[in-house]
């Protein structure tokens, strides 16, 4: 196991020089509450990341709020260096797979649409592998 790997498994307040570490001025306690199914290595999150460039959103169930399910995507705006937000929030519970897959393909679509008219590269591109 590589050490970055290692310092991944370990709780925040363990890491380096003690010091919390994570989402800047967030509460410790808050931090730890809400890791859900949030990658916890480097390994886990550089899968994660090539699916969400793969599918065009990301799920995540817990890991920010407790029992609270998200489906998100991104468009990133070149002339004002801006990144925004597409997504959706709801009680984890309620997320069946198949609302995964139809929100997904909802938040996915309206990103791709705004992000191809403002030509944010990604969605440009997007599909273009897809045979």
């Amino acid at each position: 196991m590589r050490d970055d790997d290692a310092a991944d498994q370990q709780p925040r307040e363990q890491r380096g020089d003690g010091a919390p570490r994570g989402r800047p001025g967030l509460d410790p306690a808050v931090q730890q509450r809400g890791r859900g199914d949030a990658p916890r290595t480097r390994k886990d999150l550089m899968a994660r990341l090539a699916v969400i460039r793969e599918t065009g959103w990301a799920l995540s169930r817990g890991e920010y709020v407790t029992n609270v399910a998200g489906i998100s995507s991104a468009v990133f705006d070149a002339a004002t260096r801006q990144t925004y937000a597409f997504g959706v929030a709801l009680p984890a519970e309620l997320l069946s797979e198949p609302l995964v897959e139809r929100y997904g393909a909802v938040v996915r679509d309206a990103a791709a649409n705004v992000g191809k008219r403002i030509g944010d590269p990604y969605w440009l591109a997007f599909g273009a592998n897809v045979p």
